[in-house]
C-alpha cells in the first residue's frame, strides 16, 4: 500500500503530471473522457481535489472528487491494471477522506465492476440508486452508492 507521503495532489500547472492522469484514465475507464484541459481545471477548483500515485515517473492511480457543504462525489477512481491489488485505491480513497472530512459521500460505478462495489461496500458504501444507461461506451447502468462520513 502507497504511503500517505507517496500520495500528491495535482496543481493547476502541472500539464505534465496533468497529461500522464489522462493516459491513465484514457487505458482505464474507455468512453469514459478525461482530458488533461478538465483534470487541470478541476485541481484549482477549491472544492475539488485530483489526488494521484507514482511509481517512479509513472502515475498508477488517481482520484478526482469534490466536496462543498460536508458533500463529497468520488467522480473517479483509476489504478493501472499493473499496478491493481496493490492497496493504491484504498489510500487514495483514505487521503480524500482525511482532506475533506465530508458527512457523507456520493460516487457512480458501472454495474458490472464488481471489484470497485466490493471494495466501496469495504469502507460502508450502500446502493442508494441506479441511473440507466449513464455509461456510454459500451451502453451500462451505474450503481450510485452512498457513504455516510
Amino acid at each position: 500500500m502507497p504511503r500517505d507521503d507517496m500520495i500528491e495532489r495535482l496543481l493547476p500547472d502541472d500539464t505534465a503530471t496533468a497529461a500522464q492522469l489522462e493516459a491513465l484514465c484514457c487505458t482505464v475507464l474507455p468512453g469514459e473522457p478525461w482530458h488533461a484541459a478538465g483534470l487541470l481545471e478541476s485541481a484549482a477548483q477549491e472544492t475539488a481535489r485530483v489526488l494521484f500515485v507514482r511509481d517512479g515517473a509513472d502515475v498508477i492511480g488517481c482520484l478526482v472528487g469534490t466536496c462543498a457543504a460536508g458533500t463529497a462525489e468520488i467522480v473517479v477512481v483509476a489504478t493501472a491494471p499493473s499496478a491493481r491489488r496493490r492497496g493504491i485505491a484504498t489510500a487514495l480513497l483514505r487521503a480524500f477522506w482525511e482532506d475533506v472530512s465530508p458527512t457523507e459521500t456520493f460516487l457512480e460505478v458501472r454495474e458490472s465492476n464488481d471489484a470497485a462495489i466490493a471494495l466501496y461496500r469495504r469502507f460502508g458504501f450502500e446502493p442508494v440508486g441506479r441511473r440507466r444507461r449513464f455509461y456510454h461506451d459500451p451502453a451500462e447502468d451505474a450503481v450510485v452508492m452512498r457513504r455516510d462520513g
